[in-house]
Order: C-alpha cells, then structure tokens, then sequence
C-alpha cells in the first residue's frame, strides 16, 4: 500500500486538467501539498482497488488540504475522513444498509467525485500522447 510509484504516465491537459497515472499506491500527500502550492494549483489523487474495495480520494488546493477520504467498502470502515463534505456528498460516506445501493464508497464515487472538478476518468485512459518517466 505504501509503495512509491517508480513508473509515470504524463498525458496531454484534458479540462484544463493534466493527469499522471502511476503505478505505485502511496499516499501523495507531500508531493500533492508541494505541486499544488508550488503552481498556485488543485492536486487531486484517487486510489480504487476493487478486488478489496479500497478507495481513496485526496484534494489540495494552493497547498492547503481540502478533503481526504480513504475507505475499505468491504468491511464498511472509514479509516480517514477530514476536511469539509462537499455538496454534492453522501452522508454517511458509508452505511450498513446493503439493500441502499448509494450506501457504497467505491469506484463509481471516485468517478462523481472527479466529475464534479471536470475530471472524465473513462477519458484518461483512452489513446493519447503520453510522456513516460521511469525512476
């Protein structure tokens, strides 16, 4: 979980927006905090793991932390929860209701979430210019 990406994936700006995918699953927080404040800038980072249902969502802006969220959807936990809810959140962000099918954190909540900020994930993954680094 902790592992440093050592492989980036730059593309081409899409929304004003450009996205690095990775292959590593830590936690950007450093980098996120100095890019966003460094460029005057938002830095969003998603994690989804669907074969565990761990999901995690990160957003600075100009250097400040505005929303962190990580859970595991499997075993209903909420391991990080800070910053103000945006509006267009659930709340809970997770609930033991199984027949509610909203009462889930999980992919499809990353993707609204990008959403709401101009972020098409579908779109990210489709043939572009990539500009690869590798460490």
């Amino acid at each position: 979980m902790d592992s440093f990406p050592n492989l980036l994936a730059i593309n081409q700006p899409l929304n004003g927006w450009t996205s690095i995918l990775h292959n590593g699953f830590a936690k950007l927080h450093e980098p996120g905090q100095f890019l966003s404040q460094i460029l005057h800038t938002d830095f969003i980072q998603i994690i989804g793991q669907e074969n565990s249902d761990y999901y995690y969502f990160l957003y600075f802006s100009k250097g400040s932390l505005i929303r962190e969220i990580e859970v595991d959807s499997m075993q209903l936990i909420v391991f990080t929860d800070i910053g103000e809810k945006f509006s267009f959140e659930k709340n809970p962000i997770l609930t033991d209701d199984f027949e509610d099918e909203s009462n889930f954190f999980d992919v499809d909540t990353l993707e609204l979430y990008c959403k709401e900020f101009l972020i098409d994930i579908p779109a990210l993954y489709k043939p572009s210019d990539f500009i690869l680094l590798k460490k």
